[in-house]
């Protein structure tokens, strides 16, 4: 992600971005014992002059299921329908093509989803309702609400998401300011805990069925909220409901160990010192370790090492912790800084699971304890290295923004444990929940002992830990359902856990909550397609879609000019001011920054009276008319100038259009590509040259389709001109182009992988 700075903006590229077409975002919902559901309003108004297309991209909390969206345009109320990815493309672009407002909600990444608004009218409001489902766990008596409001800047290439596309990619700007407010209405067991927000400033107000948690004015889109409920007496329990002919049935488990076992730690602690950790992140994680230094004792071996652009280890293996090897220790944590570079966590992982040398008398495979932000694309890669280790990662994830579904996916798929922690909250409780989940006996081999064998069962963690809940779904035949028992074994010894009745919900989406674990955990994309449909689940294969048919007086005449909304800085990110103890207080307190950086209305800002925005995407040097540069052709260049195509597909993909009137500078050419065109073309003074490189291009994307995806936005520009070529003449340079290039392959073409 790049975050934009006033001096690298230039003036034309702000014309489009003056007018925030994101104007606030209201949350409301309802925390019912763990199973919370969730609205999120988004309030859109186009303020200039012209159409336009939105694109937001998003985060979700981890592990929610998209139950929906609502659009609410001028008198009307349209219900969105889950449609298979594809269609929802085809649709989309169909009803920009006729003037219509189609809006259409994905699934970006794990955790990331992008809406798309396309053709609103000059001074037209549109209010987007996305509605969300999600089960919160006990971490012994506790339950921690999270809902992130901004994506941070992540280090790494942006091509690791293959599902978001150029323009829908996340951009921060220090200058924006989006407003958030939230009500929140908790009932059963929450409702009698110790209710505090360690991110804004909460009023809360007694109801007849529980509370009501209000933001108070003054909060914005710029860090996690974080709803923290203490001291609640952890339960096990379990609900069904009607799932067509059958019964889907939710089994929360609650088991609790025996804690007289202690067991030695046995630790790879790796830190993040990358520079996004600066200012608050990076003093979380010294305190984290400090606290963690502290609560061991000799018979634990632990190693200690940090990372950015390359990771640097505090000795080559694991080392018991004598006093002196604690007072060495605690000297390096005191000395880290945030001053390593990018975040390159998936080398810094792997050696730390293969360059530390573990001493000879310890028993098992080590665990590894990451700090960090996790401020980085390369999500999968990361996961899967972590996997083929064969170490369980245990996670804290710190700052205003850390990026969860990395923290989250990591942990989960290796048997650890996660624990996110903002610069206002306990730390030395964090790090105390983790020691002892480490010093607890191993708890696995789990089995649930259903009263009927289950239709189908969700999968079961690798391990469990004391007082944190396990959620198990089954769907049952018929329409009883009787109650479950979980089953493990830790130190040699078998364990039951027994829940006495289920509890039957009525119109709750219970059974799409279970659907969308059954979606996730099957192999088949046929099968995930079906599940997604047949319950109206988005996923990587469906999206959700609606589309406002105007009167014909009402359409749009033309393409839409794209606006990105962006991102909200994190507060605290890289050292950019900071949030201790101020929640939604003003910023400015960091020393590191000698008073430059303040908080005016919500929005981190670089002086009283400074306004920016984003710039579009830049069209690439290649494309853009430059009849005074003159072109020098590279010896290693092939005398038939294919690599030329090549590198247009590739600029190409690149580019975001603001105006459809711009398209000349996008396929115009410099004269000194004329031996291509006349070897190409034949006579090409015949037909215009911009008609000749838009249908070239055209064709290149059409023969190469299995190697290559024009993005959405850049392809309906091409169409969209194509469109405007007269049929004789587009039909005879297509033509002539085939009858060219008929044995070109992709090879020709030269185009790197980085290029695609």
């Amino acid at each position: 992600m790049k975050v934009h700075f006033l001096d690298e903006i230039p003036a034309e590229d702000c014309s489009l971005n003056k007018h925030m077409a994101l104007k606030s975002v209201h949350m409301e919902g309802k925390l019912d014992g763990l199973m919370l559901e969730m609205n999120v309003l988004q309030r859109y108004q186009n303020e200039t002059k012209a159409p336009l297309e939105m694109v937001y991209t998003f985060p979700l909390p981890w592990g929610v299921t998209l139950l929906g969206m609502r659009a609410d345009i001028g008198e009307r109320q349209l219900q969105a329908q889950v449609v298979a990815r594809e269609e929802a493309h085809e649709r989309y672009e169909e009803a920009i093509d006729e003037g219509d407002m189609p809006v259409m909600l994905e699934a970006s990444d794990e955790g990331l989803y992008t809406a798309n608004l396309g053709n609103i009218s000059p001074g037209e409001k549109v209010v987007i309702t996305v509605q969300f489902g999600q089960l919160l766990h006990f971490e012994e008596d506790r339950v921690r609400l999270c809902i992130p409001t901004a994506i941070a800047p992540r280090y790494g290439d942006i091509r690791h998401v293959p599902r978001l596309a150029a323009h829908e990619a996340p951009e921060s700007s220090l200058t924006v300011s989006y407003p958030l407010t939230l009500r929140l209405d908790i009932s059963g067991s929450p409702a009698q805990a110790a209710i505090s927000s360690p991110s804004h400033h909460i009023a809360i107000e007694k109801t007849e069925s529980g509370l009501t948690v209000l933001l108070e004015k003054g909060a914005f889109m710029d860090r996690d909220f974080v709803l923290n409920m203490d001291g609640i007496k952890a339960s096990s329990f379990a609900v069904s409901a009607a799932d067509g002919e059958n019964t889907m049935l939710l089994a929360s488990f609650c088991p609790r160990f025996n804690e007289e076992t202690r067991n030695p730690l046995a630790l790879k602690i790796l830190v993040d010192c990358s520079s996004s950790m600066q200012g608050d992140s990076i003093f979380s994680a010294r305190e984290a370790l400090h606290n963690l230094l502290s609560m061991l004792d000799s018979d634990d071996a632990v190693s200690l090492s940090r990372f950015g652009s390359n990771v640097m280890h505090h000795g080559s293996k694991m080392h018991f912790c004598s006093p002196n090897k604690i007072r060495e220790l605690s000297d390096a944590v005191s000395a880290l800084a945030a001053d390593m570079g990018g975040t390159e966590m998936k080398g810094a992982l792997i050696s730390a699971f293969r360059d530390i040398a573990v001493p000879e008398n310890l028993e098992g495979t080590p665990g590894v304890l990451l700090i960090t932000d996790a401020a980085t694309w390369d999500v999968d890669s990361i996961i899967q290295a972590c996997i083929a280790s064969g170490h369980r990662i245990f996670a804290i994830g710190v700052g205003n923004a850390p990026a969860e579904s990395l923290l989250r996916e990591m942990t989960e798929k290796t048997g650890g444990a996660c624990e996110l922690v903002t610069p206002n909250e306990d730390m030395s409780g964090a790090v105390m929940r983790m020691i002892s989940r480490l010093r607890l006996a191993n708890a696995g081999h789990l089995q649930v002992k259903w009263a009927a064998e289950p239709l189908w069962q969700s999968p079961l963690p690798s391990f469990i830990y004391n007082g944190e809940t396990v959620h198990v779904f089954a769907r049952q035949s018929g329409k009883d359902a009787r109650a479950p028992a979980l089953i493990w074994h830790a130190d040699g010894k078998e364990y039951t856990l027994s829940i006495e009745t289920v509890a039957r919900l009525e119109n709750s989406s219970l059974e799409r909550l279970g659907a969308a674990k059954e979606m996730a955990g099957t192999e088949m994309p046929e099968d995930r397609i079906r599940i997604a449909l047949e319950y109206q689940l988005v996923s990587e294969n469906t999206s959700l879609f609606l589309v406002n048919v105007r009167d014909e007086k009402d359409k749009s005449e033309g393409l839409p000019g794209l606006h990105h909304v962006q991102q909200m800085l994190a507060a605290g990110w890289a050292g950019y001011g900071s949030t201790v103890y101020s929640h939604a207080a003003p910023i400015g307190s960091s020393s590191d920054l000698n008073g430059m950086m303040f908080r005016r209305g919500g929005a981190l800002r670089t002086g009283p009276d400074v306004a920016f925005d984003a710039a579009m995407y830049e069209i690439p040097a290649f494309l853009r008319r430059a009849p005074q540069e003159e072109y020098i052709a590279s010896e290693a260049e092939p005398e038939h100038g294919y690599w030329l195509l090549g590198q247009m597909l590739a600029d190409f993909n690149t580019v975001s259009i603001s105006e459809s009137s711009e398209m000349e500078s996008i396929f115009s050419y410099d004269e000194q590509e004329t031996d291509l065109l006349e070897s190409m073309m034949e006579e090409p003074e015949l037909f215009d040259v911009l008609h000749i490189w838009a249908v070239t291009l055209d064709w290149l994307i059409r023969r190469f389709r299995q190697h290559f995806r024009l993005n959405r936005h850049a392809h309906r520009h091409l169409r969209a001109f194509i469109k405007s070529i007269p049929k004789t003449e587009k039909e005879e340079i297509r033509r002539r182009v085939e009858q060219h290039l008929s044995d070109l392959s992709w090879e020709d073409l030269e185009i790197s992988e980085a290029e695609l």
